[in-house]
């Protein structure tokens, strides 16, 4: 039997498909006068270099020297603050549009780094979450499985770190509510420790 289908039908049942996505994600309703709404459609390396590239320069208006100048590095961590050789990786992450989290992707705990400092961004506002990675991430031998445990890991439930896929057992995904998420005046505290 001769398959009659043309290329321009299937290019309308992908259009379809692509609208349904469009409207489910309530796109139709984007809010151009919000400060950053620019970033939802953005692929997620730019994300990624964004953060990166703006912390470089907060930590260098504040006075932060750091040892490698260059916008993006490709190694275990993305900062090292020169007075105290700490080691600091950088993770952004846009908000989800049908929920109110943030998915940091590609976290590695065994890399080489002192701090993680999650960075989630909204359309209008942007959050912290400064991971002091020797004190918060630990190893669950009886579950296999990595869990942060914050700051306050006395009695907040941790949460698992999720591999990114299956086939891929170091790298990992943090999934944090905005709730989870301090305002940016944690930076500063964080300056301030640095500076110390």
């Amino acid at each position: 039997m001769e398959n009659n289908q043309s290329t321009e039908s299937y290019k309308s049942i992908l259009s379809t498909k692509i609208e349904k996505t469009w409207e489910n994600f309530n796109l139709n309703n984007i809010n151009k006068d919000s400060k950053f709404w620019k970033i939802n459609f953005l692929e997620a390396n730019a994300v990624g270099q964004i953060g990166e590239s703006f912390f470089k320069e907060l930590f260098s208006i504040n006075n932060i020297k750091i040892k490698d100048t260059k916008e993006i590095i490709h190694d275990e961590y993305d900062i090292l603050i020169e007075k105290s050789n700490l080691k600091i990786d950088i993770k952004t992450a846009r908000k989800g549009k049908t929920n109110n989290t943030f998915q940091f992707n590609g976290i590695d705990p065994n890399y080489n780094y002192d701090y993680i400092i999650c960075f989630g961004i909204t359309d209008d506002e942007f959050y912290i979450k400064i991971i002091d990675k020797k004190n918060e991430i630990k190893y669950d031998h009886s579950k296999r499985s990595y869990y942060y445990y914050g700051e306050n890991s006395s009695y907040e439930k941790p949460i698992k770190l999720v591999n990114m896929n299956p086939n891929n057992m170091n790298n990992k995904k943090l999934t944090l509510s905005t709730k989870k998420m301090d305002d940016f005046s944690k930076f500063n505290i964080f300056v301030n420790f640095l500076k110390a």
